[in-house]
């Protein structure tokens, strides 16, 4: 859905299904300039990274200074690890067992592209709540970094900038 903005913004756009042959997804990652990782469960959306094989390549792209964007569950993945989304996305198996729960002592790696734990959707009216109990389990620990769904965090050369659209809109979402 962000392909046309992208698009309209000058950036040539690869949709990359993470589904598709494991060769594919890796030659469409490597001549990337930018890794934008959309939103959905993060559980899935991690389990999807995982089977194509973008994790490590993911990981050296970033690493060799090509930037990530997240949204949503993008920016969740990018954490170490993924089991404080929990109670705003349901753990589930890939779309093929959606209705499997996943075991609670199922590892949850993230791609471990940050230390940060963004919590997305802060005061926002669809997943809000989610967000708060989330802010609350953790609350006094450091490393959670609340979002509103107008705000976009930064990261560049170990410093970190909060950008804000101040769309009412968005905010509301």
């Amino acid at each position: 859905m962000t392909a046309p903005w992208w698009r309209a913004h000058g950036l040539d756009v690869r949709i990359i299904d993470l589904t598709g042959p494991r060769a594919r997804v890796a030659r469409l990652l490597r001549g990337c300039d930018l890794v934008y990782v959309c939103g959905g469960n993060s559980f899935h959306l991690m389990r999807c990274l995982r089977d194509a094989g973008a994790v490590p390549l993911i990981r050296g792209l970033v690493s060799s200074g090509v930037p990530y964007v997240g949204e949503s569950a993008g920016a969740v993945v990018a954490a170490p690890d993924i089991d404080y989304i929990a109670p705003m996305d349901v753990r589930h198996e890939p779309a093929t067992t959606l209705r499997a729960p996943l075991m609670r002592e199922t590892p949850t790696p993230g791609l471990a592209l940050t230390r940060l734990h963004v919590v997305p959707h802060v005061g926002g009216r669809l997943l809000g709540a989610a967000a708060d109990d989330i802010l609350r389990m953790h609350a006094g620990e450091s490393g959670y970094a609340p979002l509103r769904n107008d705000e976009a965090l930064l990261i560049e050369d170990g410093r970190m900038r909060r950008l804000t659209t101040g769309s009412l809109a968005a905010r509301l979402l």
